[in-house]
C-alpha cells in the first residue's frame, strides 16, 4: 500500500498512476477518490463506457444514486449494448428504491434477445438488501426457476 500512496508523488499525474490506485481506493473504500481518478483518466482518452461503467458501480458502492443514473446514461450513448450496463441500470433502480423498476427490467432482460435470467440468489451485494425485503421482490421471486 505504501508504494500506491507514494506513486503519484513518484511518478507524477498521469492516467497510469490514476489506474494504479483504483485498487487502493476501493480497498479502502475511498469511492470519492475512485471516481476522481477515473474523472482524470477520462479527460485524457475520452469518456469510454466502460470507464464511465466503473465510474457508475463505485457510485453505487458509494450510494451515490445521482452519478450512477449520470454514469449510466453517459455509457448508454457511448456504447448501448455493454454487457456490464445492465447490472448498472437494475442496480441504479434499486439505489433509488425503484423496486418495480427493477423487476421490469429483470423480465425485460430475460425476454431480450440474448435470454439473460437472473435469479434472486445472483443478487449478493449490499446494493439488494432492502430490495429483498420489498413486496416486489417476493412477488418476483416466486416467479423465477
Amino acid at each position: 500500500m505504501k508504494a500506491l500512496e507514494s506513486a503519484s508523488a513518484i511518478l507524477g499525474p498521469d492516467t497510469a498512476t490514476d489506474l494504479l490506485m483504483l485498487d487502493m481506493h476501493l480497498v479502502r473504500k475511498d469511492y470519492k477518490a475512485c471516481e476522481r481518478g477515473l474523472d482524470n483518466v477520462m479527460k485524457v482518452v475520452g469518456e469510454d463506457a466502460g470507464l464511465l461503467h466503473l465510474k457508475g458501480m463505485v457510485a453505487v458502492m458509494d450510494g451515490d444514486a445521482a452519478t450512477a443514473g449520470l454514469c449510466l446514461e453517459k455509457a448508454e450513448k457511448v456504447e448501448p449494448h455493454l454487457l456490464g450496463l445492465i447490472d448498472l441500470r437494475i442496480q441504479t433502480l434499486a439505489l433509488k428504491h425503484d423496486y418495480a423498476g427493477v423487476v421490469a427490467e429483470v423480465r425485460r432482460i430475460a425476454k431480450g434477445p440474448k435470454g439473460l435470467v437472473i435469479t434472486p440468489d445472483m443478487l449478493t451485494e449490499p446494493v439488494w438488501e432492502d430490495f429483498k425485503k420489498s413486496p416486489e421482490f417476493a412477488a418476483w421471486a416466486k416467479t423465477v426457476n
